[in-house]
């Protein structure tokens, strides 16, 4: 039976296809502000790169670096947590399956599937347990992935409460949706190159994924922390975990 307290694939799908479908709603209708695209960068700032770059993928995926306070890692949990993009042992589990037979058929995201399918996140979500046996044995990772949907209806709650409607599209659908959608980004454009599927980077993709554009160079050295290989490619992601996140000497070079 479907248990709404529950991180499934099937809803994280549901959810970015009525946010996009509300956006693009509230884009046609009402537009944006500078002020509403201000907040709206800021959250996708906090659920993207702090969230899901920094903290699901380069300390769940990858233990690129060891977090300075624990309360650290809780709050960057959560605002991965609220772009519902998944749990962590969801997004873990298909992550590092995604490493371990990249662009080959047993690939859960491969780019060959084409564009769409890494959008509207049409993907084999299965993966071996034993792969992340790891996180299996965090109780916190466990909670958080049990009640997946509370802090996200908590969250919505509050800003309905606040601000109404709006509130709950400015402050939720669309920084949630920009942040599955550089994913499914990621994943297709990242690993297209002409006729051949394999990482590459794109430096355009930095704008939407912190980072994570030079995903070559990831592939190549993924426990890394940084993605950056030589002067000018920026890596904000890496310069967050280096000067804010990290616990001095625990950052991980490969």
């Amino acid at each position: 039976m479907f248990n709404i307290l529950e991180s499934r694939i099937g809803a994280v799908r549901i959810l970015f296809l009525f946010n996009f479908i509300t956006c693009l709603f509230y884009l046609i209708t009402v537009g944006l502000t500078i002020t509403q695209l201000g907040i709206i960068f800021s959250i996708f700032f906090m659920m993207n790169c702090l969230g899901i770059t920094a903290t699901y993928h380069r300390y769940y995926s990858h233990k690129s670096y060891e977090f300075k306070y624990k309360w650290y890692e809780k709050l960057c949990m959560i605002f991965a947590m609220l772009s519902c993009s998944g749990s962590a042992l969801g997004w873990v589990g298909i992550h590092r399956t995604h490493h371990k037979y990249s662009d080959t058929n047993n690939d859960p995201h491969q780019a060959a599937h084409g564009l769409w399918s890494m959008l509207s996140l049409e993907y084999n979500s299965k993966f071996s347990p034993k792969i992340i046996a790891d996180l299996l044995k965090n109780k916190f990772i466990g909670i958080t992935h049990t009640y997946y949907f509370v802090p996200v209806i908590i969250y919505v709650g509050i800003l309905y409460f606040m601000w109404g409607v709006t509130g709950i599209i400015i402050g939720f659908s669309f920084p949630a949706f920009i942040t599955l959608a550089s994913e499914g980004l990621t994943n297709y454009i990242n690993h297209a190159d002409k006729n051949e599927h394999a990482p590459t980077n794109v430096w355009w993709m930095n704008f939407f994924s912190f980072g994570d554009g030079w995903h070559k160079n990831h592939h190549e050295n993924p426990k890394n922390y940084t993605t950056s290989k030589m002067w000018y490619q920026f890596d904000l992601t890496g310069i967050v975990i280096k000067y804010l996140l990290a616990k001095k000497g625990s950052i991980c070079y490969g």
